[in-house]
């Protein structure tokens, strides 16, 4: 169920008309759900889905999808060794951890977001496909 603001499509349901009362969301069997101020992502058995305004991790600057789809999956991982489990999502950027403990992290970094190393001025700065952190963050999970 998801309610809320909307401006951005990132309840989901191919508007961008606020709910003030809770409705069925379209999230394809999702295991788990994050949102952040302009994106939701779930993540499903072998892969990932996002929508909203934000950078998708697929390989786009900045995308507005309104619907799940398949156009807002980070190709990257799909189906791979290592799935995503979790994750959390900022107001353009994502990051993700995966079943071997590895966080990645895409979107905006003009404050140094995404884990890169580097602070890049400018609205235009974004890394556009999962990345690794630098600082070789990795989670333990038991």
């Amino acid at each position: 169920m998801c309610w809320g603001y909307n401006s951005f499509g990132q309840l989901g349901d191919n508007t961008t008309n606020g709910h003030s009362l809770a409705e069925p969301a379209q999230v394809f069997a999702s295991e788990r759900l994050f949102a952040g101020a302009s994106h939701t992502c779930v993540v499903r058995t072998l892969d990932m889905l996002c929508w909203g305004t934000a950078h998708m991790g697929n390989t786009a600057a900045l995308d507005q999808l309104l619907f799940p789809s398949v156009d807002g999956r980070p190709a990257s991982l799909r189906e791979v060794p290592n799935p995503v489990i979790g994750g959390g999502a900022g107001e353009r950027h994502t990051c993700v951890l995966r079943a071997n403990g590895d966080v990645m992290c895409w979107g905006r970094n003009n404050a140094g977001q995404v884990g890169s190393g580097t602070a890049q001025v400018g609205d235009g700065v974004v890394v556009a496909t999962p990345t690794s952190t630098s600082a070789g963050a990795v989670f333990w999970r038991p």
